[in-house]
């Protein structure tokens, strides 16, 4: 084969291992946005429901059954994100998803580096017998005039 041939694989899987970093840096965005974003909201919520439970305690006070009512709608805040367990299995398809393309940026980088060595051999071989058929043809050359 020639060098240029193998230039040629050398780039495709380069451009193969970037295109899989590229993915991969924006599926991990999407988990970590995914989980953190629900995570903030949950935050917020579970605080508004504290602050209305202390005003409503403040309103009323010395009610047994409103002040239990109270208590009720205060211990049912959000759980956190790792309580879904649809938001966990989309996790889990997403960290898959970014170990799989893992392996595939690795493999690609493993065969770049792999056809980049063969190019240059192929390129060195190809310089060599440049060389040598430079050197037969001005033998020949000052042939004729001996």
């Amino acid at each position: 084969m020639s060098s240029s041939y193998y230039l040629k694989l050398y780039k495709e899987e380069k451009d193969k291992a970037k295109k899989y970093e590229k993915w991969i840096k924006q599926l991990q965005t999407i988990r970590q946005n995914a989980a953190g974003g629900l995570d903030d909201e949950i935050r917020n919520v579970n605080r508004e429901i504290t602050e209305l439970c202390n005003d409503l305690k403040n309103a009323v006070k010395h009610d047994q059954v409103f002040a239990s009512e109270v208590y009720e709608i205060g211990s049912n805040t959000e759980a956190g994100s790792g309580s879904d367990r649809y938001l966990r299995g989309t996790q889990s398809e997403l960290d898959e998803e970014i170990r799989d393309l893992a392996r595939k940026k690795d493999d690609a980088e493993r065969n770049s580096s792999e056809y980049y060595n063969r190019y240059e051999q192929e390129k060195r071989r190809e310089e060599e017998e440049a060389k040598q058929k430079m050197k037969e043809a001005l033998n020949k050359f000052t042939g004729l005039f001996n």
